[in-house]
């Protein structure tokens, strides 16, 4: 009676498609597509980028956005990774407490609840008015993400970063993207790679999980399942 099924093996393009992409122009889920994977990128990297960037390296803001953050922070009590924390605190709250709240006012909740913590926070000094922004960029992007499970799992990751970037900088967060690429790399589903097509490398897969092409293009199914039959019915 679950109108659920699961689909196996599992894999991250797979993860980061929708049906829809199937039943518009090519174009248009072209771009979908690409949205999703920057959204990917964005969700678990923009909290420890601004920790990395304010808080080690603010050498590589342009002058006038170091300016800016700097008098934007001028007045603020805690360090960025502390501002971060809270934030991520106040977001994790709205998140868990709109899903468990009825339909009716979830909604209304999350919007007006978000709104009014961080104008609260802005106004009492507590964070800076750049990281306000940058956390609802996270969150937003983190709800592009189709799967909800891939997405539950970047929540987790994100922190993992956000240590590493508070610990070394630039320097932490790039070596927690080589780990966390690594483990994504080392898992797989029923015999398949979790990142394949993308490593290992299938050509026509690596194309068709960052663009969508025109019907008459696609004659075969994915090489990395490895299929009896590689063609498709026409």
């Amino acid at each position: 009676g679950s109108p659920c099924v699961l689909l196996a093996p599992a894999t991250l393009s797979t993860m980061m498609q929708v049906t829809e992409d199937r039943y518009q122009r090519w174009t248009y889920s072209t771009f979908l597509k690409l949205l999703r994977w920057i959204a990917f990128f964005i969700s678990i990297t923009a909290p420890s980028l601004y920790v990395a960037v304010v808080a080690y390296n603010p050498g590589l803001l342009p002058v006038d956005l170091l300016l800016l953050s700097a008098a934007n922070r001028i007045n603020v009590p805690f360090s960025a990774v502390t501002e971060v924390v809270i934030m991520e605190f106040f977001i994790e709250l709205l998140r868990e407490a709109s899903i468990r709240l009825p339909g009716s006012i979830s909604s209304a909740m999350s919007i007006v609840g978000g709104l009014i913590v961080g104008d609260a926070a802005i106004r009492a000094g507590l964070v800076s008015p750049l990281l306000i922004i940058i956390i609802g960029l996270a969150s937003l992007t983190s709800f592009v993400i189709p799967s909800y499970e891939l997405a539950s799992s970047l929540r987790l990751v994100k922190y993992f970063l956000l240590a590493f970037s508070a610990v070394f900088g630039i320097f932490g967060l790039t070596v927690g993207l080589v780990l966390f690429v690594s483990q994504l790399c080392a898992l797989s589903s029923y015999g398949t790679e979790f990142t394949a097509p993308f490593s290992p490398a299938y050509r026509k897969g690596f194309v068709e999980s960052l663009i969508e092409l025109p019907i008459f293009r696609r004659n075969t199914r994915p090489e990395y399942y490895e299929p009896v039959d590689l063609i498709r019915m026409k």
